[in-house]
């Protein structure tokens, strides 16, 4: 619960109280900690929770605790790692398993490893919209634009459709509602305009937030 509500350093903390207590921990107990480990980057400690649940306790890793370790080893950019510790599950992994994978491929810019992912996830008919959105946006991050186009017409050929995303915002009492890829708000030009100054303010900075602003294409 702790590390499901921002406080994963509690989490761990309690667990390394449950271990000096003398109070083992059984396989839900694996799974909230190494989601902690996560969420704040512990790559080190959270490989020797994972390596101590068979070693110490006994404990068989499920894909849940895999899928942990690979969001965490995937977070920190340690993708050829993520990728060797989905080979060598005894267990068929499951689309959290190679979704992280996946979108730590969006992320990281690694088309590649992406396009593998993309063909197992689709092997296990998995071929929904939201893995073909992925690897169009991995095309994208590295201007792969004729990736893009390619992926959009599978999607047309295999009639895989995506449920666009909307925003609501409130300013001065007035909502406006923003649907994705729609420019038909009257004050466009000028929200753009705005977008593209944040975009380069925050770089000028040397922070990358993940979203890519082309005269072509906008995506997250």
């Amino acid at each position: 619960g702790l590390s499901n509500h921002g406080m994963s350093g509690r989490a761990i903390e309690l667990f390394r109280l449950m271990q000096s207590e003398g109070v083992n921990p059984n396989g839900v107990t694996f799974i909230c900690v190494l989601t902690a480990c996560s969420r704040m980057g512990l790559v080190e400690e959270g490989l020797q929770i994972f390596e101590s649940m068979r070693d110490r306790y006994g404990i068989e890793p499920g894909v849940e605790h895999y899928g942990c370790m690979v969001d965490l080893l995937a977070r920190a950019g340690m993708l050829q790692e993520a990728e060797q510790l989905v080979r060598k599950m005894s267990m068929v992994p499951d689309s959290f398993v190679l979704g992280s994978l996946l979108n730590a491929c969006r992320v990281h810019g690694n088309i590649e490893l992406g396009e593998e992912m993309v063909k197992r996830l689709m092997e296990r008919g998995l071929d929904y919209s939201g893995v073909h959105t992925l690897l169009s946006n991995i095309y994208a991050s590295a201007n792969k634009w004729d990736g893009v186009v390619k992926v959009r017409g599978q999607m047309e050929e295999k009639e895989v459709r995506k449920v666009p995303g909307c925003s609501l915002i409130e300013v001065d009492g007035i909502v406006s509602e923003f649907g994705a890829g729609q420019r038909s708000h009257v004050l466009m030009e000028e929200i753009i305009s705005s977008l593209l100054q944040i975009d380069k303010h925050l770089r000028s900075f040397g922070l990358d937030h993940g979203v890519r602003l082309t005269p072509e294409i906008a995506y997250f």
